[in-house]
């Protein structure tokens, strides 16, 4: 390929591609693994699960591969310091990439060292304001990132006005946070936000407030007393919503769909991110998931990849239960490689298990997700948006972390983002 490269710029010296493009090739032609790999990962204590998945998909991945570096394979514990002593003993013992650690306090404690003598793809983000160390990639399975895909997808859609719900604590508060940013960075609105108690079946308070519901009923109750006698009344929620954005695992999520149609809002498009979907089929208990939209990776939605199907027939189980993780792990291996390259050509994109990968100037990897909307019980491909390129499409308009994302400049019209330790 050098060759022909070199062949072409010689016949074509004048030619507008041969600058960014040819370089860009001639960077893929050059590209290469290192002889030694470290993987850091949470193999007992609490990640342990979480981390054998990602171990499972990434040794996959090597596998399925023609080149065959040296692998080690290292225990963090799911600790800070775990992750800090791997790190120092794969430097120790020559390693020239380090992938992993998985745990967002591990991934925070390494990133905080500064320089780093070996370069680090970590498996989460460390949510830190600032740039990273030299030599220092994130990559993982953002909530956030999902939540401002959401927000992308429902302006590209039309919508203006949202409703937001979301389940009490730090998940629930993060991707809250990231939809409501990103919304109003896109110029939306946001009419309300209710947080709801995961442990509940019962979502009628919450959903009452959001849909101000209640307020219709005392407007009611005031007027009969205005008029000293009973009225016949049907309460009616608030008319200038236009969408949902619903933070929810598919069990909650399967009472919330219902209860909003009782409230009268089915009509209200709902929009989650990919956690409202267990990543398997299960047409009976999902079909009160209909309508809902939401972003997933092509390993659960398009699942075509011969890997893919090797997993299912070692781990049926285990692959059905942690298929994003195991999809983590297999772009953690293949990814490698392509860091250098996608750092010098932002343009440049990488098809992966976990969606279409490119890389910020902050050396955060971003993931252009599939949509689908459920239908029947069961999670139907949707076409791109008229214009879509996704949040994480565009690394140079990206954000920093703790900020509203960029995002595209506008609609088609032309107006104005898995389950793991984090």
């Amino acid at each position: 390929m050098p060759q022909a490269l070199a062949a072409w710029r010689r016949r074509f010296p004048g030619h507008p591609a041969s600058a960014a493009l040819l370089a860009s090739l001639e960077a893929r032609a050059r590209r290469a693994r290192p002889r030694r790999l470290a993987l850091l990962l949470p193999l007992s204590g609490a990640y342990a699960a979480l981390g054998r998945a990602v171990r499972d998909g990434f040794l996959a991945a090597y596998w399925a591969g023609p080149e065959r570096p040296e692998v080690l394979v290292l225990d963090t514990g799911g600790q800070a310091e775990g992750a800090l002593e791997a790190y120092r003993e794969a430097a120790a013992q020559g390693a020239g990439w380090v992938v992993g650690p998985l745990a967002k306090e591990a991934v925070r404690a390494l990133r905080a060292q500064g320089r780093l003598p070996v370069p680090v793809l970590a498996l989460n983000r460390s949510g830190e304001p600032g740039p990273p160390p030299a030599g220092f990639y994130a990559f993982g399975l953002a909530p956030e990132d999902e939540a401002a895909a959401a927000a992308e997808r429902a302006w590209l859609e039309g919508h203006n006005q949202a409703l937001l719900l979301a389940p009490r604590g730090d998940w629930g508060s993060r991707v809250l946070t990231a939809f409501a940013r990103h919304w109003s960075g896109l110029g939306g609105e946001v009419l309300a936000a209710e947080v709801y108690d995961p442990s509940r079946t019962d979502f009628a308070a919450p959903l009452q407030r959001l849909l101000a519901i209640d307020a219709s009923r005392a407007r009611a109750r005031a007027l009969e007393r205005l008029l000293g006698r009973p009225l016949r009344f049907e309460p009616r929620r608030r008319q200038d919503a236009d969408l949902v954005f619903l933070a929810a695992f598919p069990a909650q999520g399967r009472q919330i769909r219902p209860q909003l149609r009782f409230y009268y809002a089915g009509d209200l498009p709902v929009y989650a991110t990919s956690a409202i979907y267990a990543g398997h089929p299960d047409p009976v208990r999902d079909r009160d998931l209909d309508g809902v939209r939401f972003p997933d990776i092509p390993w659960v939605l398009r699942d075509r990849d011969p890997l893919l199907e090797a997993l299912r027939r070692l781990w049926p189980e285990r692959t059905a239960r942690l298929i994003r993780l195991y999809a983590l792990g297999v772009d953690a291996y293949r990814l490698v490689p392509e860091l250098p390259r996608l750092a010098a050509f932002p343009f440049e994109t990488v098809p992966g298990a976990t969606g279409r990968l490119s890389l910020d100037p902050r050396h955060r990897v971003h993931r252009q997700l599939l949509w689908a909307r459920f239908a029947g019980g069961r999670p139907r491909l949707l076409p791109p948006a008229a214009g879509d390129g996704g949040p994480m499409a565009a690394p140079q308009g990206a954000a920093p972390e703790g900020e509203p994302g960029a995002g595209p400049a506008g609609r088609a019209s032309g107006g104005p983002s898995g389950v793991h330790p984090s």
